[in-house]
């Protein structure tokens, strides 16, 4: 009885409908190893939108050939007699994330199917996803600055894990970049610019401390409105038209000492993604642009630090683990110090004009801190902490002299 339905469905193939004045791959190299092997393939006609991997050789036996045209392609192949039965294998989802050495993790890291010519970014938590066919992929993980990462994986099921990438010892003489390589595959994202942590420490700097406001105010269709001021004005928009988020938390001050510094500490911040246009659905609505800053989460291997002084400021970071390979943590803080500065000039100032008495403190601060536990390498927690401050103090003593009255004079009359 299967014989029979076999042989009809071949007939089918064979016979039915008009002849396309377009054959595709998949159906040129059917009718070759037909005609060579004399053996019916019977398989499913949307198939033969699938892309073929492999080149027919007419010197290579049945199984060879059929081997070669359909490996990477998701076409499974059983041989029944003379027949050659043709169909599609199970998805299977490949997913997990993607992290540096220490456990931090990477943002829009290629991955690459090299069978399937199919590939992702991971996002902003260093996750990625791929529904794949059953069978053996060859998957390229890349990131500029890192080492590239092959790996061989023989999908028979959902699977999921982490990739560790190594920063890379070779040093590149020069490179231009002329688009973005953030751009997420296949996709159309306009107004979109992301600054790495790198970048941000690069750009400009006022008195010594990077500024991630005043950095994208260098960015087309951006103006700083009044010099040295942290004010952004998008493409006309005005300066309260702006949204800004820190882990997805907006705040609603970002400016220190009246807009000359910006209350975002560069040296915990891993990556910064700025709309001026085309601004995507989850951030609500504004109508100028929308500034997202993510913090970094901290060493998952072991402790280490920074410290930096300014001339104006000084600025300190801490991270490590918890527990190692599971929670970490990061603690960033930046303080000025204009009052200790102020505070001589001012003595000093008080000395040579003593019927006037001027103490007047200014500070801010800044604190940052974030801790990340991993469940597993699909789920894990994180909680961000934010503490921004301005402190302004003055007090003005002076002194009036009391002109004194003068002495009242008695008369005495003798008579």
């Amino acid at each position: 009885m299967m014989s029979t339905l076999w042989t009809v469905a071949a007939v089918c193939l064979c016979l039915g409908g008009h002849p396309r004045s377009e054959t595709s791959e998949l159906k040129k190299a059917i009718v070759r190893m037909q005609d060579l092997y004399h053996v019916n393939f019977v398989y499913d006609s949307s198939l033969e939108m699938i892309r073929l991997s492999g080149i027919f050789s007419s010197g290579k036996s049945l199984k060879e050939n059929l081997q070669t045209v359909f490996s990477g392609t998701g076409i499974k192949w059983e041989i029944k007699g003379s027949y050659v039965l043709l169909f599609k294998s199970s998805q299977y989802t490949f997913s997990g994330h993607v992290c540096q050495d220490n456990g931090e993790s990477l943002l829009n890291v290629t991955v690459y199917d090299q069978n399937m010519h199919i590939g992702t970014l991971t996002d902003e938590h260093g996750f990625f996803s791929l529904t794949l066919p059953e069978g053996k992929h060859t998957l390229r993980f890349s990131y500029v600055g890192y080492e590239e990462v092959v790996k061989e994986l023989d999908l028979r099921s959902d699977y999921s894990g982490t990739i560790y990438l190594k920063e890379s010892s070779t040093a590149l003489e020069g490179v231009v970049v002329t688009a973005d390589l953030n751009t997420s595959l296949f996709t159309t994202q306009t107004g979109k610019i992301s600054l790495t942590s790198e970048q941000l420490n690069t750009e400009f700097s006022l008195f010594s401390s990077p500024d991630l406001v005043k950095a994208i105010q260098q960015l087309p269709g951006v103006s700083a409105g009044t010099e040295l001021l942290s004010g952004l004005y998008v493409h006309g928009g005005k300066n309260d038209e702006n949204l800004f988020l820190l882990d997805g938390m907006p705040l609603y001050q970002v400016n220190h000492f009246g807009g000359l510094f910006s209350a975002f500490n560069t040296d915990i911040v891993k990556n910064v993604d700025f709309y001026k246009s085309g601004f995507p659905a989850r951030y609500g609505g504004r109508l100028s642009s929308v500034t997202d800053v993510r913090m970094k989460e901290g060493d998952l291997k072991k402790f280490h630090g920074m410290v930096s002084v300014g001339l104006l400021d000084g600025r300190l970071r801490f991270e490590g683990p918890v527990i190692k390979e599971k929670t970490s943590f990061v603690f960033g803080m930046r303080r000025s110090w204009l009052d200790v500065l102020s505070a001589p000039v001012l003595r000093i100032a008080n000395r040579f004009f003593p019927e006037e008495d001027i103490n007047a403190r200014y500070a801010f601060h800044d604190i940052n801190a974030k801790i990340t536990h991993r469940f597993s390498n699909e789920s894990r927690l994180s909680c961000s902490v934010y503490s921004g401050r301005d402190l302004f103090k003055m007090k003005d003593k002076q002194l009036f002299p009391v002109r004194k009255s003068a002495p009242s004079r008695e008369r005495t009359d003798h008579g």
